[in-house]
């Protein structure tokens, strides 16, 4: 079964906890829109990556509805790759404009005209070329369905057409670029996990109270890794050859993936996430040590968390006891917790 969405990805004002602030929201909702599916089924994202932009740029609902019916229009003519030449199916024509009011052509034209300058925003910013062609593709199918050039074409046998997204063509807006560049990075730590057992003294309370600073002052057990404040930090974290992608998220930060699962590497413009997918061929990611504490890395399949796969990073223990400063009353959490009864515990 095939389950189609679409994501359109603009800011919101929301109070996620507790507090107005402006935040990325998919759909514009919080929480976001719920995926459902069953072992074996297809899922169709569409992510409105253009129709953000106009969003951001302030575009009237009519524009963005407009844009929605277009670019739909427009996916109804793009081949898959795999895309069998020979078939005889033909994909349904998409809706004609012909004979529409004066003010729906407005729109259209509208749409048209705003859509162009988002396609010199993304020239200027020197975007990636296939991001910038597939903008240029869909202009041109607008165009076609305004004046009534378009053609139809075959496609998949099921009469789907789609585009991959590859996370490693993704590019940050703002700031993009690793830290470091293709230079260097000053602490390099190879991952291959080892199981992580939580403490019976949590890492932070070892660092606030017990001054926990080297090495020698965690257990094996807890994989806790020191890093220095400011450092630049590159994470090569192995991969398995089990047939499945193992979610990673940082705790604390956002990094470069300087390698993902697949594609080149990247030191000019790599994405910028906080979870990253590792498979076999490992990953490579860098980030700068600038926020002191005991920040988790962990896979967020809930059972590989379970059963050990993490690490901690112990980020400048002198700076975090600079920072966090609790009362009495987190000391005392502990003993409180220590004296319930087991079945409590």
């Amino acid at each position: 079964m095939v389950r189609e969405y679409s994501f359109n990805v603009g800011n919101a004002v929301i109070s996620a906890d507790g507090f107005p602030r402006s935040a990325t929201v998919v759909n514009g909702i919080f929480p976001g829109t719920l995926i459902a599916a069953n072992k074996g089924d297809t899922l169709s994202i569409n992510l409105g990556a253009v129709r953000a932009t106009l969003v951001k740029q302030g575009a009237s609902s009519e524009i963005l509805l407009a844009h929605d019916s277009l670019v739909a229009a427009f996916k109804a003519t793009e081949q898959d790759k795999e895309c069998d030449e020979d078939t005889d199916d033909v994909p349904p024509p998409p809706p004609s404009f012909e004979n529409a009011d004066p003010a729906t052509v407005a729109v259209i034209v509208e749409a048209e005209r705003q859509l162009k300058e988002v396609e010199a925003a993304l020239v200027e910013e020197n975007a990636d070329e296939e991001v910038i062609a597939t903008q240029r593709k869909i202009l041109a199918g607008l165009d076609a369905i305004r004046t009534g050039t378009f053609e139809t074409s075959t496609c998949n046998s099921d009469n789907s057409s789609f585009i991959s997204l590859k996370e490693y063509k993704l590019v940050p807006l703002i700031d993009p670029g690793p830290p470091g560049g293709a230079g260097p990075a000053d602490h390099v730590v190879e991952l291959d996990f080892d199981r992580f057992t939580p403490p019976s003294v949590p890492t932070l309370l070892k660092i606030l109270a017990n001054n926990a600073t080297v090495q020698e002052d965690f257990t094996r057990a807890e994989n806790a890794i020191i890093l220095k404040r400011g450092e630049i930090v590159e994470l090569r974290i192995k991969g398995s050859n089990h047939g499945i992608d193992h979610p990673f998220h940082l705790h604390g930060h956002v990094f470069d993936v300087i390698k993902s699962k697949d594609g080149p590497p990247n030191y000019v413009n790599p994405p910028r996430r906080d979870v990253v997918a590792v498979s076999g061929g490992g990953v490579i990611i860098r980030f700068v040590a600038d926020n002191p504490g005991p920040w988790f890395l962990h896979c967020h399949i809930d059972w590989h968390l379970d059963a050990g796969l993490a690490v901690v990073f112990a980020e400048d223990p002198a700076g975090t006891r600079g920072r966090v400063n609790p009362n009495d009353n987190w000391f005392n959490l502990c003993p409180i917790y220590d004296a319930l009864d087991p079945a409590l515990q």
